[in-house]
């Protein structure tokens, strides 16, 4: 009897051992699934918003890579013809500039010359060296420290060529800079053209997902005002019943002690 007592202790543990590894295996497996079920969450989540961000900031994105490369061929196109003709025109003033001065000492040293003359042939000679001067400003990207300190500072940087592609596709033109070069205007008007309407969409894409954002936030923020504001109204309406509640436990309690009073003046009366 002891024995098979104890068998049947043993079978009936060994039951709950294995019911219990059971229990746990299946709270094991329940919250792996609830963690996979969270991750998926967590990347479907991750995946909408990518949905929703990557077509606007891809189309920022093309469109800034596009104006990058254009700035960049700028540069490259009128960057090397810019320092050509700024080396030609500072060499071509200086030898203007020392005839100049030359022709002036001769006219100088010249017996029987009147100062009107003097001053005709200066003025004849000075006119020259002024459009000289005028068309290397113009036309040869001379600039008052090129003449002066005789430095060769390139206007057509990276950084201000890819700021040149940007105001050709926003239609702004300050005209500080234009190309000189026949394939820098072609690609000028190239590059206008595909990129005005480009930046026109991501324009249009930019406001559109502005708006769409404006309007979620509201949503969401009337939602919450909406939301708290019905639970503020049952916790006032709760509050009152309370208040209501306490009045009328109080009005019986008044009650009861006037009954009370009445009848111990009754008795003692009495």
């Amino acid at each position: 009897m002891l024995t098979a007592r104890r068998m049947r202790d043993k079978s009936i543990t060994y039951e709950r051992d294995i019911l219990a590894e059971k229990r746990r295996s299946q709270l094991e497996a329940l919250d792996q699934v609830e963690e996979e079920v969270a991750d998926q969450d967590c990347y479907e989540k991750f995946r909408h918003m990518l949905k929703v961000t990557m077509p606007h900031v891809g189309l920022v994105a093309l469109l800034t890579m596009y104006t990058v490369c254009g700035g960049a061929i700028f540069h490259l196109i009128e960057s090397a013809h810019e320092l050509q003709l700024k080396s030609t025109s500072i060499r071509t003033l200086g030898m203007t500039k020392n005839s100049f001065l030359t022709t002036m000492w001769n006219l100088s040293q010249t017996e029987n010359l009147t100062l009107s003359q003097w001053i005709e042939a200066g003025l004849e000679r000075m006119q020259s060296l002024e459009v000289l001067l005028y068309e290397g400003y113009v036309e040869r990207y001379i600039t008052v420290n090129d003449v002066l300190n005789k430095t060769e500072r390139l206007q057509w940087t990276l950084a201000q060529s890819i700021f040149f592609a940007t105001t050709v596709i926003t239609t702004i033109g300050y005209g500080h800079m234009v190309p000189r070069t026949l394939s820098g205007q072609i690609l000028c008007i190239v590059f206008g053209a595909l990129g005005i309407p480009l930046l026109l969409i991501t324009v249009a894409d930019i406001g559109k997902f502005l708006s769409d954002f404006i309007t979620y936030f509201y949503r969401h923020v009337k939602k919450f005002k909406f939301k708290h504001t019905e639970r503020l109204s049952e916790v006032l309406q709760q509050s009152r019943r309370n208040g209501e509640n306490w009045e009328s436990s109080q009005k019986g309690l008044n009650a009861i002690r006037n009954i009370i009073r009445k009848c111990l003046s009754s008795r003692f009366g009495a």
